[in-house]
């Protein structure tokens, strides 16, 4: 399970924790958050002066797949990098609509919505983290900037984490993060919020523990259509361009979220305990005492419950010719999808061997989906099973898969399974993964029906998408350098033509390479990412060849180690390619041939510092715009540019008593 360990050591403090696949979060005011902070911080100061441990304890429990020890990351490496999409085309706007240049492989199965919703700027199931923190920990940090001669762009970004144990066997803590961006054209202004409180709390003898996740995430966009006319665009010199959209009407985007989840789960077994030392970055030795459960079986039980609404609306008057359809009102639109989800999942571990693991769960799941006075309740239900073998400390193995068994509605997800196996073998100075996926995901619903004011379309024909896959990935032992193939065999692939029509496209093969490095040597230091793809039809699978985001920096430490800092060069590049277009009622991306863009370097500056426990950074971003060489008009999305020359300060401070 995931948690966190705070070592007190010399006034520093290494933070480690869990990544944890099966948590959530929920809703509260602002309020009652600032409240449950202070009020635990008061508590929590005598309760663990009290009852606090010497020694920092961390549990080793009987993991998941793909859970791992991990460590909060509190150094400098990509520190400047505050926003948190990478290869992704959006509208020039943080917090605004994106998708992927690359093609990423199926890892869910079930019903979707197909309604677009920004995971990436919020906190997920997927990326949650418990913790135990021996002393009250908090983590702030703050990012803010403008472009020059722009008055519209203002940029600021807060996050807040704070977590505290109430006693040995209880935590707590919230996180926040706001994001706000006015937008570097106008109409173009996009704000995204997520908010969660969690607990964590075990038994003395950590057989049994319950987690509890709670969250809300919103999310508001101004949808202004790009830019009117692309060619006086191009041709202006000098691009001081606070650019009118084609919607100059109102046009807004809002997705909100709430979410709570519970999870508990029993193991039977004896406890042992061990003492482990291992050094900490920048500090002294630590010796832990790691409590293990030597569990042959574990039973969970976790419930969810979640409501998502998206709304799309604008008074766009039909005479201004922006849309071609008006289904239901010229004067005005109103857009909008609700769903609830209600999630039970009943699941057992078992370990029959002492290398083996054995997983197996049911899950059944309630939807209720309310769009245009129509009401629908879908019922799904899943199997998932998993077996993880380690022959040896060189050769592992591990199978898994999920199948939906049941669903009501036109069994639209019904026989949907995701089957995965790999096998890997690990050397002196590199390991290789070998692995296979089979997918089988039926159409969302907004590909088989959509009811909307200017898009309308019924597509109950629509077949699953078949996903036949292949990897092979080298890693070193270091995990600084990596190089992954793969090949896909896609098979009634659904995408969106230049009339928003979501279509079929003929069988689509799909390869890729991607390589991963990080060279240092002495104060010299050389970070990259770069992946080259290829798609068997580009008129269905536009994607740029290439795509490449590498950093050069001088990185060292100065005044006898107490400052860390980095000057560094970061350039952002993908081939030219027919990228998707935008089409704002729908909030989707979709095919079109009539624009390329790419094939233009974009170079950021930067400079970061660590002193103690505070970590700042100042990047000029796109510091090449309108130097001799460099093009004054580019874009991130047809009819979108990629934003002018500026600067943004960045600073993080941790804390604790």
């Amino acid at each position: 399970m995931p948690y966190i360990m705070l070592h007190w050591l010399k006034s520093k403090v290494a933070v480690e924790c869990y990544n944890g696949a099966m948590i959530f979060r929920a809703p509260g005011s602002l309020r009652a958050l600032i409240w449950l902070l202070l009020f635990s911080t008061t508590y929590s100061l005598n309760a663990q002066k009290r009852n606090g441990s010497p020694e920092s304890a961390r549990e080793k429990p009987l993991n998941f797949f793909g859970e791992e020890l991990d460590k909060e990351d509190s150094s400098l490496s990509n520190f400047q990098n505050y926003a948190p999409l990478l290869f992704a085309q959006d509208l020039g706007n943080l917090g605004s609509p994106y998708q992927f240049m690359y093609h990423a492989k199926p890892n869910s199965i079930g019903f979707s919505t197909g309604r677009y919703t920004p995971i990436e700027y919020f906190n997920s199931t997927q990326n949650s983290r418990y913790y135990k923190a021996s002393v009250p920990y908090t983590l702030a940090s703050y990012v803010t900037g403008q472009r020059p001669s722009n008055t519209l762009d203002v940029l600021q970004q807060v996050s807040l984490l704070h977590t505290q144990n109430w006693g040995p066997l209880f935590n707590i803590g919230i996180k926040i993060n706001n994001n706000r961006c006015n937008g570097f054209s106008t109409n173009a202004q996009a704000k995204t919020s997520s908010g969660q409180i969690f607990v964590w709390f075990h038994s003395a003898n950590n057989k049994y523990q319950i987690l509890g996740n709670s969250f809300f995430n919103s999310a508001t966009n101004q949808l202004n259509g790009g830019i009117i006319n692309d060619s006086s665009y191009e041709s202006s010199s000098g691009v001081s361009r606070e650019i009118a959209g084609l919607i100059t009407d109102s046009s807004l985007f809002r997705y909100k979220s709430r979410q709570y989840y519970v999870r508990q789960f029993y193991r039977f077994g004896k406890e042992t305990q061990t003492l482990v030392t291992h050094s900490v970055h920048r500090d002294s030795l630590v010796t832990d005492t790691i409590r293990n459960i030597e569990a042959n079986i574990q039973l969970g039980h976790s419930i969810s419950f979640k409501r998502d609404a998206w709304v799309y609306q604008d008074n766009i008057n039909f005479s201004r010719g922006v849309y071609q359809n008006y289904y239901f009102d010229s004067l005005r639109t109103k857009d909008t999808l609700h769903q609830n989800t209600l999630s039970n999942i009943v699941d057992i571990l078992l370990k029959p061997k002492r290398n083996g693991l054995i997983y197996f769960a049911y899950e059944n799941r309630l939807h209720w989906i309310y769009s245009y006075n129509t009401t629908l309740l879908m019922n799904e239900s899943f199997i998932r099973g998993s077996y993880d073998h380690t022959f040896s400390s060189t050769i592992s193995f591990r199978i898994k898969s999920d199948y939906c068994l049941f669903n009501n509605y036109r069994e639209l997800s019904q026989g949907d399974n995701l089957s995965e196996a790999e096998a890997a073998v690990k050397w002196k100075y590199f390991s290789l993964r070998v692995a296979t996926l089979l997918a089988v995901q039926a159409p969302t619903l907004m590909q088989v029906y959509y009811p909307g004011n200017h898009f309308y379309w019924d597509k109950p024909n629509l077949k699953k998408t078949r996903t036949a896959s292949g990897f092979v990935e080298l890693v070193s032992t270091s995990k600084k350098n990596s190089l992954l193939f793969s090949f896909s065999n896609l098979a009634h692939y659904t995408y969106f033509d230049s009339n928003i029509t979501p279509l079929h496209s003929n069988s689509i093969i799909y390869s890729s390479m991607q390589w991963k490095q990080d060279f240092h040597y002495q104060s010299f230091r050389y970070i990259h990412q770069a992946i080259w793809q290829q798609a068997s039809n580009a008129s269905v699978m536009p994607l740029p060849k290439i795509l490449i985001k590498a950093t050069m920096m001088y990185d060292d430490e100065w005044f006898k180690k107490a400052l860390h800092i980095q000057l560094g060069v970061s350039v952002s590049y993908f081939t030219k390619y027919d990228a998707p277009a935008f089409m704002p009622s729908v909030n989707l991306f979709y095919v079109q041939h009539i624009k390329q863009i790419g094939n233009y370097p974009q170079l950021d500056g930067f400079v970061t510092m660590q002193i103690q426990r505070v970590r700042i950074f100042v990047v000029m971003e796109h510091f090449n715009q309108g130097i001799q060489g460099f093009s004054t008009a580019t874009y991130i999305t047809p009819h979108y540019p990629i934003p002018n020359r500026s600067i943004r300060f960045g600073v993080s401070w941790s804390f604790y008593n």
